[in-house]
């Protein structure tokens, strides 16, 4: 494996670290994660399209 590769695959497990802590710490279910995902998308998309909109 290269060595792109191995600093990429650390990112990955500090990423699934980050969100296993918030998880724990605030008690919040995975089905919960996804719905919080999701409107984080949704509001930044509607961010984005006022922000760039003439």
């Amino acid at each position: 494996m290269e060595r792109g590769g191995r600093k990429q695959m650390s990112l990955i497990k500090w990423h699934k670290r980050y969100i296993a802590w918030w998880q724990r710490n605030y008690r919040i279910s995975d089905y919960a994660m996804l719905w919080l995902s999701f409107l984080k998308g949704v509001i930044l998309t509607v961010i984005v399209i006022k922000v760039f909109s003439l």
